[in-house]
């Protein structure tokens, strides 16, 4: 199997495990796999500014089929996170589901 696909297969039982695809980057049990998803991260935000990336349409497709979170919801450098009108809640992680991203 291929290193791609088998990192894949990593992700995929991560969400079977986990519930979702937001393997943090220093995933302790093994760092390289939190840098990988990182990696899918970056190489689809270069090929969406056209710039030179290695995403390819079935890397893209294999990731999509799995609910995978281009934007990390988790990522306060990258993004720029704005509330919901009328939100009152605190800036931490348990209300990231309110957050709008843009």
């Amino acid at each position: 199997m291929p290193k791609w696909d088998a990192r894949f297969q990593q992700l995929v039982e991560y969400k079977q495990q986990n519930g979702d695809t937001l393997v943090p980057q220093t995933y302790p049990p093994d760092p390289g796999f939190g840098k990988w998803v990182m990696r899918q991260r970056c190489e689809y935000s270069q090929q969406q500014r056209g710039l030179k990336n290695c995403m390819t349409d079935y890397k893209m497709t294999k990731l999509n089929s799995i609910g995978f979170y281009w934007v990390s919801p988790r990522s306060n450098v990258a993004t720029k996170r704005k509330r919901a009108p009328n939100d009152d809640s605190t800036d931490d992680d348990e209300h990231v589901d309110r957050d709008v991203f843009y």
